[in-house]
């Protein structure tokens, strides 16, 4: 059995989370050390958007909890 997430790890699969059944309906995901794999079926709300939510709220927290460290966002079209 997997161990609970933590630190940014957890906060990713929080936002990943968050609104699925809300905004798109999330079928899988994994969180790896630098990156996140998701399959998710979109409605109303566009890709694009969805993935900026996601990184916006991620690195936010994520700096927070480097305590004054900067963590690096890519550019939206990692997709």
């Amino acid at each position: 059995m997997p161990s609970a997430p933590s630190g940014n790890a957890k906060v990713v699969e929080d936002a990943v989370r968050f609104f699925h059944g809300d905004r798109y309906d999330l079928r899988a995901w994994v969180v790896m050390p630098n990156h996140v794999h998701a399959l998710f079926n979109v409605d109303a709300t566009p890709m694009a958007e969805i993935l900026e939510s996601w990184k916006k709220h991620t690195s936010q927290k994520a700096n927070r909890l480097l305590d004054g460290g900067r963590f690096a966002v890519r550019s939206l079209l990692d997709t």
